[in-house]
């Protein structure tokens, strides 16, 4: 089974709130038995693809399951590019990511 996992702001160096919560659900997807890639606007390494393109609009077409946090979902307008079972998380973690004062 394939999962794809929207995250644009994905990055390995910069660990936000989303990051975070993708990393998460990216670790229970993948104990679930899903091979699990990432759709992020700068890949760096193999597991990640760029979010535009070719390979992402083709794994669409092969994926089981896509993911995205509530904010992003819409923003990919995935309708009927893909019959995947979208799974979008209604928890938004944006606090977890700013400093408290």
């Amino acid at each position: 089974m394939k999962a794809l996992l929207l995250c644009p702001q994905y990055s390995t160096t910069c660990v936000t709130g989303p990051v975070k919560r993708s990393q998460q659900i990216k670790q229970l997807l993948e104990y679930s038995g899903y091979k699990v890639t990432i759709a992020c606007k700068e890949p760096q390494s193999k597991e990640q693809i760029s979010q535009h393109g070719d390979e992402f609009k083709e794994l669409l077409k092969q994926c089981n399951l896509v993911y995205a946090d509530a904010y992003h979902m819409a923003n990919f307008r995935l309708g009927k590019r893909t019959k995947a079972f979208k799974l979008v998380d209604l928890y938004i973690p944006f606090p977890a990511a700013s400093p408290v004062v």
